[in-house]
Order: C-alpha cells, then structure tokens, then sequence
C-alpha cells in the first residue's frame, strides 16, 4: 500500500496570483491611511479599507484561521501538497498536509472510512458561462460527525458530510487523472468505493449503491 500521494501543483499564474493580491493590499492600505488623515479623501479610503478587510476575513475564515491560511499562502510557491495515511490507527488516517521548508503541515484529518466519497465537477466560471472553462475540481466528501450540524443542514443534499477541495482546477482529462489515482489511493487504504451511477463520482458502497 502507497503511503503518500503528491498532488499536482497548480499553474504558475495560479500560485503568483494571491501574492499580487497581497502586494496591492499591502501597499494600498497606508496610502488609503494617509488619505484619511491628511483628508485628501474622505469616502475612497474608507470604502477601499472596508473592502480589503471583507476580503482579507473572508479568505481568512474560508482557510480556518490567520495561521492555516499564511502557510496556504506560502506554500503556493514554496511547498508540496500531499496527501498520507498513518497506520497507528483502526481504521487508518488519512492526511491533507503541506510540506514547505522541510516541515510539515497538515490540513485535515480523517479516518479512511469516514470518506463518503470523491467526486469531479466543473466549477462556477463554466456554471456561469454555460461551457467548459477548464476548472475542473476534485472534492472530498467525508461524514462530519456532528448530529446539530446535519440538524442545521437537512435542506442540503448532503447534510450529513462535509467537503474539502483537493488540488488545484484544471482541465477535465488531468482532473479526471488524478481523481482515479486520488481513488485507487483510498481504496488501498481500505476505504469501500466504488463508482455510482455518475461517472465522475465514486462513493461509498453504501452510498452508491
């Protein structure tokens, strides 16, 4: 049994992108500062600062907290994302982590049979456009365990489980490449998938059945 698995870098431009992000907050907010206090501009630099802390907290939350999301944001050019199981466990865990600087840091945890299932879909850019845009994604479904969180979620299709992304977008052939290996991974660390009546959608026996 495998037990490790890389996952594919993202692109170039997808790896320098939040760092352009970044380089443009960072320098505009002393300048919007300095607007305010020399009143140069008033209503600009305050509606500008209230748009970078949205943005700024939204990101923040979305990767868990200011410490999982600094080490996000360094690894997109200096890390590894990979995905390992640890035996020390019955049943086995499974480990989203990140290798940067030769140490490692992990994203999520779950237990192998905790994973309902592993799917690949288009993203919002063709949902919008109404074509393929090359933003093929893998997710990860897996149960989250928490009785008054599926109580809060009966209206979704899925209340039960939660998602976690794995890699980067892409084109459907590559997409589709690594879910089978992602598959093949989890299945020789025990976990009962199989595909369902999707074929881009490999779920739980249980499930899929």
């Amino acid at each position: 049994m495998p037990s490790e698995l890389t996952i594919p870098c993202p692109s170039i431009g997808t790896r320098i992108l939040p760092w352009i992000f970044l380089t443009i907050v960072l320098v505009s907010i002393p300048v919007a500062i300095f607007a305010l206090c020399t009143k140069a501009a008033i209503v600009a630099p305050i509606i500008w600062l209230a748009f970078v802390s949205m943005g700024l907290w939204v990101s923040i939350k979305a990767e868990g907290g200011l410490r999982p999301w600094l080490i996000d944001l360094a690894s997109n050019l200096v890390g590894r994302q990979f995905i390992s199981v640890s035996d020390n466990t019955i049943p086995c865990q499974v480990h989203f982590g990140i290798e940067m600087c030769r140490h490692c840091f992990i994203q999520q945890k779950l237990f192998i049979n905790e994973i309902e299932s592993v799917e690949w879909n288009t993203g919002q850019a063709s949902a919008m456009s109404g074509r393929d845009m090359n933003d093929w994604h893998v997710a990860v479904w897996f149960d989250h365990n928490d009785p008054m969180k599926s109580q809060k979620r009966r209206q979704y299709p899925k209340p039960d489980q939660e998602l976690f992304i794995v890699g980067p977008s892409g084109r459907k052939q590559d997409t589709e490449d690594f879910a089978l290996s992602l598959v093949e991974f989890f299945r020789s660390a025990g976990a009962d998938l199989a595909i369902s009546d999707r074929p881009t959608v490999f779920a739980r026996k249980s499930t899929a059945s």
